[in-house]
């Protein structure tokens, strides 16, 4: 059994509302970051494929490594040294910083979640991350 945290009404009208590409704007309590954590985990369980969450920083990855690695347990595989989750379907989450877009470079994404994406390079989606999510027709929040 995997430990998901509740969703509040907030959360679950966003995901019921959720389409291809999705905007969040919401206050600073609103947990968007627990949100997309548990989005992005339970679709690396349903569908097989790599999965990119961005950040303007380095320690902002850390702490959805840390929810994800709450949710899954030992039933995932966590490379902190290379940022990296691994699940048993083979899906792959990597967290990347976009301080420098090309970081998510080389990299086939099926969904992506910018965490706090007022603070990422503002070419970052349009130049690195919409190209590849045109190839696989993924996702992105």
């Amino acid at each position: 059994m995997y430990n998901f945290p509740p969703l509040h009404n907030g959360q679950n009208l966003v995901h019921s509302e959720r389409k291809r590409f999705n905007v969040l704007y919401a206050g600073r309590r609103w947990r968007k970051t627990t949100y997309m954590s548990l989005l992005m985990f339970r679709y690396a369980l349903k569908y097989r494929g790599e999965y990119l969450w961005a950040s303007a920083t380095h320690d902002q990855n850390k702490i959805a490594v840390s929810y994800m690695e709450k949710m899954g347990g030992k039933k995932i595989s966590v490379n902190r040294s290379s940022m990296m989750i691994t699940f048993k379907n083979k899906s792959i989450i990597r967290f990347r910083s976009l301080v420098k877009p090309d970081n998510a470079r080389g990299f086939t994404i099926d969904g992506v979640c910018i965490d706090e994406s007022a603070y990422v390079n503002g070419d970052a989606f349009f130049e690195v991350i919409r190209p590849t999510l045109m190839s696989s027709l993924g996702w992105a929040f």
